[in-house]
């Protein structure tokens, strides 16, 4: 899929109850400092919404936690958060509105799929603000 630019990547997926209700207050993250190719499945950390690490030995970078552990909690219905840098999404995100558009046959994929932030004003830093940022998002329709 092409999902090896950089380290400063992060997706998490959010970590059903035993009776399968997603809550959002647990989720895999992939480790700080790990670049795509090396991440494996044992190698995921698990996390619940206050930061503290549940399962596994590696460290989650801050930003991750901050943004991924918000949408999970504020969103539930998000059962997986991917935030990647790769250069065709860097360069979509740098246009004035920043939007997929539906008009192409493989862009479809996407249709009511992408949630985007227009209030994201850059690095949040753990605990205080994190636990108080709820992102309002605009759905991919407009």
């Amino acid at each position: 899929m092409g999902l090896n630019e950089g380290v400063d990547n992060h997706f998490s997926a959010a970590v059903p109850e035993a009776d399968g209700t997603i809550r959002g207050d647990k989720f895999l993250i992939n480790p700080f400092g790990w670049h795509w190719s090396e991440i494996t499945a044992s190698s995921l950390v698990l996390c619940d919404a206050e930061g503290t690490v549940l399962e596994g030995t590696e460290t989650v970078e801050a930003t991750a936690f901050c943004i991924h552990s918000r949408i999970h909690v504020n969103h539930p219905s998000a059962a997986v958060v991917l935030h990647t840098h790769q250069p065709y999404a860097t360069a979509l995100s740098l246009l004035e509105g920043g939007r997929l558009e539906m008009v192409e046959q493989n862009a479809l994929m996407f249709d009511d799929r992408i949630a985007y932030d227009d209030d994201y004003e850059g690095w949040r830093s753990p605990p205080r603000k994190a636990t108080a940022w709820r992102p309002r998002w605009t759905a991919s329709r407009s």
